[in-house]
């Protein structure tokens, strides 16, 4: 049986109570295949990479790889953990007590984290008076590029979206391109285009079913 590994953010991420997505329609349609989907709510361009990492090691037959804005950070939030990188972070829409890193949005320091009421006080002020955000895409374009020759180097199959990194339907950021040595792995859909809903749930944000659909279809034949 081959292997297919999805990592990414909560565009990935399962949320049955609401419908399908993309993600559980491809694995119907990939019925011979073995599917395991890494994708997190939340999950910042550090915390995929360290999915791809991961993945990368398992040497499965192809790859899916969502990239997220650079809007999100990394911290400890509990006690430090001896764990591969990979497996200490926090799954925030189904916790674990034994995981100690969580990412997070600068623009959603509220109950949709997995932090303290004085853990977000002290990540407020942090990010009013420090915060920039060039420098803050300006890492994760290197995080990025890191993880597709990394992915490169891996001699895996795999299909990248550059999803909300510098999204200009999002941000509003300028038409700067990005990734170009890897536009021959570039996915045809931008899961960030079709964005409808900025509310915590469903988790994978994108409520037109015919979208889920087409976006299944194109990874079905794209890896099958």
């Amino acid at each position: 049986m081959k292997n297919l590994y999805i990592c990414g953010d909560s565009f990935g991420y399962s949320d049955p109570e609401y419908g399908a997505c993309w993600v559980d329609i491809l694995i119907k349609k990939l019925s011979n295949w073995q599917v395991t989907n890494l994708s997190r709510v939340c999950a910042s361009n550090l915390q995929i990479s360290t999915q791809v990492d991961h993945a990368i090691k398992q040497k499965p037959d192809y790859i899916i790889y969502l990239m997220t804005t650079s809007t999100r950070e990394d911290i400890p939030h509990t006690v430090a953990s001896l764990k591969d990188m990979s497996q200490r972070y926090t799954n925030i829409a189904d916790p674990s007590t034994d995981t100690d890193l969580t990412s997070y949005s600068i623009f959603s320091l509220d109950n949709t984290t997995i932090l303290s009421d004085s853990q977000l006080k002290l990540l407020t002020e942090y990010h009013k008076n420090f915060f920039d955000l060039d420098v803050s895409i300006y890492k994760s374009k290197l995080i990025c590029e890191a993880t597709l020759q990394h992915l490169v180097d891996s001699n895996i199959p795999f299909v990248f979206d550059q999803g909300g990194f510098e999204n200009t339907n999002f941000t509003g950021a300028s038409s700067t391109a990005y990734f170009e040595n890897y536009i021959a792995h570039k996915s045809a859909f931008n899961l960030w285009d079709y964005y409808t809903t900025k509310k915590h749930r469903p988790y994978y944000h994108i409520q037109d079913t015919d979208v889920h659909e087409r976006v299944a279809d194109y990874y079905y034949n794209l890896i099958s």
